[in-house]
């Protein structure tokens, strides 16, 4: 269909929202966060096939509020109880027809999520049919796996609690129950994540971990360390929800990390790189902070074990400092 240059086709205000709207009336309207996170979109195998979704396949849009959407009690009955809470959520969404209004498949809250301040991550789990083909795949796992965010705003933008991972899965729509041992294995003081990747360093449509910063301390003090999910393909929900999947930390630098790092697999030499950098931008005392960031390089064992792993020589290089040899190199700016 043709449609005018820059119309809007369709729009969705998502349900945990709709309280907050109230203030788009104020004469004296203060900024107000609404749904205020980048959206991501995903090509996913989780449908029942039909004209729409040729084979089960199809497009589905993630998107967070961010800062936007805070705790916000209502009374839906009129009965003068507040007995829903409306918060931060992740909404998805079914857009794989891109000339028909979006099929709502979940809205994702709860208290303990906190803002939904970090991007969340598909991670998938395809394996042939005994015949070798994909068409009726003999496994066909897909999770959208996120974590938890600040949970103050008015100050710091930090957490009064452990960061804690969440995990939703697209094929039987519902949530799954997180075991301790994916969790973090340390508490994260006033912790949240941050972005997270999920990595198939296999290359076999199989993802084999999972990579996530978190942020900690306070603005004064800021903290974090950058961690991974060693996932398991022959346990249920990846081992997530069984102990079989564990997390374990990269490296606990003392510094906040916020966005997801980015992968690099040397071709020939089986050497699996992991790069990230530093640091947290939330608030005003964020942007004035004159805290040392750094960029990180690692090499990351297949054993995915980097307790033994030792600071590469550094040079500097119009303030910028490289790595020369050895197996993890921070940069700083």
């Amino acid at each position: 269909q043709s449609h005018e240059l820059g119309a809007e086709m369709w729009g969705y205000v998502p349900m945990n929202l709709l309280p907050h709207l109230q203030w788009l009336t104020e004469n004296n309207y203060p900024h107000v966060y609404y749904v205020d996170a980048p959206p991501q979109s995903f090509d996913v195998n989780i449908f029942t096939p039909d004209t729409t979704h040729p084979n089960g396949w199809g497009t589905i849009l993630v998107v967070g509020m961010r800062l936007g959407g805070g705790a916000f009690p209502v009374d839906l009955d009129g009965d003068t109880n507040n007995e829903t809470v409306m918060r931060s959520a992740l909404i998805i969404l079914d857009i794989t027809d891109p000339e028909k209004p979006p099929t709502l498949i979940a809205e994702l809250s709860a208290p303990e999520l906190g803002y939904t301040t970090g991007m969340p991550t598909v991670v998938k789990s395809r394996q042939p049919s005994a015949l070798g083909g994909f068409i009726t795949p003999a496994t066909n796992r897909w999770l959208l796996v996120f974590g938890s965010g600040p949970d103050t705003l008015s100050t710091a933008v930090s957490n009064g609690q452990d960061a804690k991972l969440f995990t939703y899965d697209l094929v039987n729509r519902q949530m799954v129950a997180i075991n301790a041992a994916a969790q973090t294995p340390a508490a994260n003081p006033s912790g949240f994540f941050g972005d997270f990747k999920a990595v198939d360093w296999e290359n076999d449509y199989v993802d084999d971990v999972i990579y996530v910063g978190t942020v900690e301390g306070s603005e004064i003090t800021p903290s974090g360390r950058m961690q991974r999910i060693v996932l398991n393909n022959t346990a249920a929900n990846m081992g997530l929800s069984t102990g079989a999947a564990q997390m374990s930390d990269v490296l606990n630098m003392g510094q906040a990390v916020t966005a997801a790092p980015l992968t690099q697999q040397a071709v020939g030499k089986n050497e699996r790189w992991l790069l990230f950098g530093t640091g947290r931008l939330f608030t005003t005392a964020d942007n004035r902070s004159t805290t040392q960031q750094s960029y990180y390089g690692i090499k990351e064992p297949p054993s995915y074990d980097t307790s033994t792993l030792t600071k590469a020589k550094l040079v500097s290089s119009n303030n910028i400092l490289v790595s020369t040899n050895g197996n993890i190199s921070q940069g700083s700016v």
